[in-house]
């Protein structure tokens, strides 16, 4: 009553004076649906039992029994206050805060009309167009800067025999808002252009039929003439796009799961492998599925375990070259190499059935420039959020630098719940938030797979995670910032703010991006910055690198950053000359519209100068400046001085007036 907040679960006698009325009747309660999102399928596993109740007049609705209409989560005030209740405890099968009430983060916001969280906005998502089929690319790259979206993972084989994507206009869009976009690319499918042309360089499974085991076209690599013009088609694509970074993603064979010695899905069983296992082993390994054969597997496990060792060599080698001939167009162009791998060593599954060694995987990093981006298997997707940081105990003992390493977090519809206390197929909710916050806990970063399968409600809940490690106070008409990331703070004023007293110029309409550490923000002039211009010419509106710093001067601006992959920095206008760490560069800059530009910086840590304005443009404009404050300030004290003799007169007749009298 007196305007404290109250969270509330189950019947409590001194909820009645809030009008809650019990019937002493109670269903089970399975289905539910979220008012605030009802799009999502929510379950409750196992079934709630749930006393039927009357809510207080006025409350809101925020999750009801789909089957009763009963309401199960609701939001009211009374008083001065306001509350949150609950109709079931919110996770009795867990600690993590999901089974019941995934989007309990967003109740709070509503039921107590809280002030808009920080957002740390570093996320990395995967795309795909065929998923986004008649949708502008444009508005997609809108709604992924304003979702968090830092960098973009392109599917690079969109090449059909009667059509190509245009990843031009994909990459342009992307820049124009900021987004840093890689060619994602999932060998050994190499396009469905050379699938359809080549039938001869198919990969084959053990029944002889062409091996699309899953939904790639996996093309032989292990023949001369298919790798040899796989490598030239990537480098075509790779050398003819702008592109800011590669992702060489899940470079293995495909199999049936579980069951991955299913005939018809295993690979590879063509001619060049065969071939040479047979001169290696002394058999033809299209002999482990002949059940007469004495090599027949189930049988004679030896003689498997051979052919899966080899198997995982060809991948291992697969890595290598591939990497040696994107390497060098990488250096040149000064682009990140991700490499994208399933873990094999906390599964079972993913070594004999998909190829891969992890260890000899990460190995290749003591000879090659890349980030490892470890994917957790779909035999972990149900399990709880701090698998990830597991994961990362065990990938830290093998790299060595934390900055190297991310991981991958799959957010798709089709997970296996059952059995669980999940409520959703997809991940969402507090899940995925503590998911993402538990990948990122190794070097800062989480790539999402994918920006057209995660919920559009998650992406706003994810942000605000990443950014919970930090502390915001608001002061007034500012806030107290101290933060381990950068974090962008919602403003609903369009104005200039001073960070530790100082114009601050990483400003935009969604908010402020306030660099990490410890600072004072404010939407008022310091005193002892009464007479500087508070008008700023330059300005950061967004970037794909991580902001440590920044301040105008008055010809520009210098931006202190680091950046895994090339940087895209998005400025308000169009910049004029460049320097990186001191030394002038030939920039590279381009329209984004509305008047924005795009620069492009160089990959890592380092401080930019951006010059919009030539010494005889702040002369003109600081002359300009003096002038109308001169003409300002002439005409303020000549209006003083008028008024001055104004009343002088009135009070000399005023006084006249009274020693007549």
């Amino acid at each position: 009553e007196a305007g404290g907040l109250v969270v509330a679960d189950g019947r409590q006698p001194w909820l009645s004076a809030l009008g809650f009325r019990w019937s002493g009747h109670r269903i089970e309660v399975a289905a539910v649906v979220d008012v605030l999102f009802p799009e999502m399928p929510l379950r409750w596993q196992p079934a709630e039992p749930v006393e039927r109740f009357t809510a207080p007049a006025g409350a809101q609705e925020l999750m009801v029994d789909s089957e009763s209409k009963q309401v199960l989560a609701l939001a009211g005030d009374h008083g001065a206050g306001r509350y949150l209740y609950l109709a079931a405890p919110l996770d009795p099968h867990s600690s993590d805060a999901t089974s019941h009430y995934p989007y309990l983060a967003e109740y709070l916001d509503e039921g107590f009309r809280l002030r808009p969280a920080p957002r740390s906005p570093r996320l990395e998502a995967y795309f795909d167009p065929g998923f986004r089929s008649g949708t502008s690319v444009d508005r997609l790259a809108v709604s992924w800067r304003q979702s968090g979206i830092r960098a973009v993972y392109a599917a690079a084989w969109q090449f059909y025999p009667q059509y190509a994507y245009d990843y031009d206009k994909l990459i342009a869009a992307c820049h124009r808002n900021g987004i840093a976009a890689y060619a994602w690319l999932v060998l050994p499918q190499v396009t469905p252009k050379m699938w359809e042309e080549h039938p001869e360089w198919r990969e084959k499974t053990a029944t002889g039929a062409d091996g699309r085991v899953g939904w790639r076209y996996a093309m032989n690599l292990e023949n001369p003439a298919c790798f040899r013009a796989a490598m030239d088609w990537m480098q075509t694509l790779l050398s003819t796009h702008d592109w800011d970074g590669i992702n060489l993603s899940e470079l293995n064979f495909d199999a049936d799961f579980p069951d991955y010695l299913r005939p018809d899905k295993f690979v590879p069983m063509n001619n060049d492998v065969r071939a040479a296992f047979r001169a290696r082993e002394g058999f033809d390994p299209a002999l482990l599925f002949a059940p007469g054969s004495p090599y027949y597997h189930r049988r004679n496990p030896q003689a498997l375990e051979k052919f899966l060792r080899y198997r995982q060599d060809i991948v291992t080698r697969w890595h290598e070259r591939v990497l040696g001939s994107a390497e060098p167009l990488a250096r040149e162009r000064g682009w990140e190499v991700i490499v994208t791998m399933l873990d094999s060593l906390d599964s079972r599954y993913v070594a004999p059935a998909l190829g891969v060694d992890s260890r000899r995987i990460v190995d290749l990093m003591r000879r090659f420039d890349f980030t490892l981006q470890v994917e957790d298997p779909s035999e972990h997707w149900t399990a709880p959020p701090d698998r990830y940081r597991r994961f990362a105990a065990t990938y830290r003992q093998l790299v060595s630098d934390p900055q190297r390493l991310m991981f991958d977090i799959n957010v798709v519809p089709d997970r296996e719940v059952d059995g669980s206390a999940l409520p959703s197929a997809t991940a969402t909710g507090t899940e995925l938030a503590r998911t993402v916050v538990a990948a990122a806990s190794v070097s800062g970063r989480a790539a999402i797979y994918a920006e057209s399968t995660v919920p559009s409600q998650d992406w706003k809940l994810m942000g605000e995670a990443l950014a919970a490690a930090g502390e915001v106070e608001p002061t007034g008409r500012g806030w107290k910032v101290q933060a381990p990331v950068p974090v962008l703070l919602t403003s609903s004023e369009d104005r200039d703010y001073y960070l530790d007293g100082r114009l601050w110029p990483a400003v935009s309409p969604e908010g402020l991006l306030a660099p990490p550490g410890a600072h004072q923000l404010s939407a008022e002039r310091p005193w002892f910055q009464l007479f500087e211009r508070g008008d700023l010419p330059l300005r950061l509106l967004h970037g794909s690198g991580e902001l440590l710093g920044a301040q105008a001067s008055r010809t520009g601006l210098e931006i202190r950053y680091h950046s895994p992959s090339r940087a895209v920095l998005l400025l308000n206008q169009k910049p004029r000359e460049m320097f990186v760490d001191g030394a002038r560069v030939a920039g590279r800059w381009e329209a984004a519209g509305g008047g924005n530009w795009a620069v492009l910086a160089p990959r890592g840590e380092h401080e930019v100068r951006i010059e919009m304005l030539t010494r005889a443009g702040v002369f003109v404009n600081a002359w300009g400046w003096m002038s109308g404050a001169a003409i300002a300030t002439f005409g303020a004290l000549t209006t003083a001085l008028m008024a001055a003799l104004y009343f002088h007169i009135r009070m000399r007749r005023l006084a006249r007036r009274g020693g007549a009298a």
